[in-house]
């Protein structure tokens, strides 16, 4: 007991912005009980600990969240919401089906429209459906295509309900300037499709969208489902188009369903297209395959952009051909003299050099590196290369399956750009040009 007076006391004795900065690194256990200590730490923690406050899809937890929030409503910064469903219906359920049925509990949708926090800017959405271990899951997920845009939505299925009737209360929020989206269903809704929703997007200053992905139950990756193609050709039109303030973007797409990649030898799935986000400044990029597209919508924003940040993109050999090779990809940005101050090319693992290798980094419990002198002399070359000049650096090059859709490195043509320096030497002139923008702008 002497020791916990000794350490308040201590605490007491803080100029208020030390004692914040404490409180910070304090876990949420800790926050809770030290602001039950006086009214002067209740006052100083009430607005960390209750900055961001859960909401779910359980009726009974969100009437028990709303009785709170009425209290705290103002500490509140951020709602993050997460919304759970059943999967689709068998028949005979199906003909039991109310198709207006408030799958949403009314509280969580009078928490999700933000009347009670008028200091709150942050909404995190994230949907949770057993698909993977429901028999019926493949059915209306990424089965077809999905043309929602004479207003006529597929509310048969609970988990569609759900997604709905979440956007349509959240979009009510006129406070929202950051959403954050965490494993984004495939599906549409008809609210996209109104002046509300696209009202919405015009606040939102701070967008990560991150979308769900995975395979049919037999092995087929996204990439090669209709439903899910679909969709991502069309986020443009869901998202993009409206989003006329935002100035910090950051989308993840699925390892084997990669933004830009070709649905068909015609067709691809690129929806970022040149006017979309025209206030953009920073934007970090997951999975999205090098194509002149990415250039189009990259190159009239070189005045406004400041950072962009590649995660695991890659240069397609899809079709037997390579769309557009790293090396042409920093050319073309280059040339569109561009004002960025940070640029940042990035692999979970350096592109693979061997299919072994790249196994093992994949499954490294179940598959052992291949030692180094097994390996054949023109990889032993490219390390011993790459140890030399620590500057050098190998660039993604990878296929999608045609049977499967998976993603698989092009270990050939790693190594073979990695070899003819061009990839190397046009991001070393990009990088200059980065260098001399920032210290322009820190001068």
């Amino acid at each position: 007991m002497r020791s916990t007076r000794s350490s308040t006391s201590a605490l007491e004795s803080l100029p208020s912005e030390l004692f914040l900065a404490v409180a910070e690194h304090a876990d949420f256990e800790s926050r809770l009980a030290l602001s039950a200590t006086n009214s002067r730490y209740r006052t100083f923690l009430l607005p960390i600990i209750f900055r961001t406050l859960k909401v779910t899809s359980d009726e009974g937890e969100a009437n028990e969240v709303l009785e709170f929030a009425k209290k705290i409503g103002a500490n509140v910064k951020a709602i993050s919401f997460h919304g759970t469903a059943e999967p689709n219906l068998n028949e005979d359920e199906e003909e039991e089906n109310d198709g207006d049925e408030q799958i949403l509990p009314l509280a969580a949708a009078e928490l999700l429209r933000g009347q009670h926090f008028p200091n709150m800017t942050t909404l995190i959405v994230h949907f949770e459906f057993d698909f993977e271990n429901n028999d019926r899951s493949d059915d209306g997920v990424w089965d077809s295509r999905d043309d929602l845009s004479d207003g006529a939505s597929m509310y048969e299925f609970p988990w569609r309900r759900l997604m709905a009737q979440t956007w349509a209360a959240a979009s009510q929020n006129k406070n929202i300037s950051e959403l954050i989206v965490k494993d984004l269903i495939a599906k549409a809704v008809s609210l996209w499709f109104t002046a509300q929703w696209k009202t919405f997007l015009g606040q939102i200053s701070v967008a990560d969208i991150q979308i769900w992905g995975g395979d049919n139950g037999a092995g087929w990756e996204v990439g090669t489902l209709e439903g899910y193609m679909y969709f991502v050709a069309k986020m443009n039109e869901y998202f993009f188009d409206h989003m006329g303030n935002t100035k910090t973007l950051r989308l993840s797409c699925y390892e084997h369903g990669p933004l830009g990649s070709q649905w068909t030898g015609d067709e691809d799935t690129m929806a970022l297209r040149p006017n979309c986000f025209p206030q953009l400044e920073h934007v970090h990029l997951d999975y999205v395959v090098l194509c002149p597209e990415l250039v189009a919508f990259l190159e009239p924003k070189a005045a406004t952009l400041k950072s962009v940040s590649l995660h695991e993109c890659f240069a397609s050999n899809q079709y037997g051909t390579i769309r557009l090779l790293w090396a042409d990809f920093f050319t073309s940005i280059r040339r569109s003299e561009p004002k960025w101050t940070s640029f940042a090319v990035t692999n979970n693992h350096p592109p693979p050099l061997t299919f072994k290798e790249w196994q093992a980094s994949r499954y490294p419990k179940e598959v052992e590196e291949e030692p180094a002198e097994q390996e054949p002399d023109h990889v032993q070359s490219v390390r011993a290369d790459l140890a030399k000049e620590p500057n050098r650096r190998l660039f993604y090059y990878a296929t999608l399956t045609d049977k499967y859709g998976d993603r698989w490195p092009d270990t050939d043509a790693i190594i073979h750009h990695f070899r003819a320096g061009r990839d190397m030497e046009e991001f070393e002139k990009l990088m200059d040009v980065v260098g001399k923008n920032y210290e322009a702008a820190t001068a």
